[in-house]
């Protein structure tokens, strides 16, 4: 009885199948990879943005008055502490639009060297801002300022938004912040103070 191979033919045909089935294999686990990587950066990105607002939810709760400069990307927290200083302590919040950074950092009054460092180009542009970093890949950090800038009252509401991106991914969350305290109207802004200093 002659043992019979296989021909050439069938050789042929068996390396194309195994080769289809091994490129079927190769991209199916890829698109699995891509798919895991994907959704690990939302999660990611959710939960950095839940972070942002719970922090600066736990901020505006409990302030006094606050003002957002649309053209800096700057939120100023204020509280009444101390009756002899309307302006400190206050809480900073600040989007680098470059790097998408979200930077927060808290002062405590005008002898804080903060107070006088924080909004400079120089300081933002050192590597000593790094440690009030709050979250990365922040596109955009939004404020809405007409509900409640210069009024008194209580009742005040406030509603913020961000958004986070990175690759193709990108996750938004927005709240509104109801203020437990009375909004004072003698706090000045720090555009107002800077105003006043040039004008001096």
């Amino acid at each position: 009885m002659k043992n019979k191979g296989f021909t050439l033919i069938e050789l042929l045909l068996a390396c194309a199948m195994s080769s289809i089935i091994a490129l079927g294999i190769g991209y199916m686990m890829q698109a699995s990879s891509e798919n895991y990587a994907g959704a690990q950066t939302e999660v990611s990105l959710q939960s950095d943005a839940q972070m942002i607002m719970n922090n600066i939810t736990d901020y505006i709760q409990q302030c006094n008055n606050l003002y957002y400069d649309q053209a800096d990307h700057l939120l100023t927290i204020y509280y009444s502490i101390n009756p002899n200083d309307s302006t400190y302590p206050q809480v900073l919040a600040w989007l680098n639009t470059t790097n998408k950074k979200l930077y927060i950092c808290k002062i405590t009054d005008e002898e804080d060297p903060l107070a006088s460092t924080f909004t400079t180009s120089a300081f933002r542009s050192s590597d000593e801002i790094e440690k009030y970093l709050l979250a990365e890949h922040v596109d955009s950090f939004e404020c809405d300022q007409q509900n409640y800038n210069g009024l008194q009252g209580t009742n005040t509401t406030v509603h913020i938004k961000a958004k986070m991106a990175l690759g193709d991914s990108s996750y938004e969350l927005e709240n509104t912040v109801k203020v437990r305290n009375r909004i004072e109207s003698n706090f000045r802004s720090v555009a107002e103070e800077e105003e006043e200093e040039e004008e001096e």
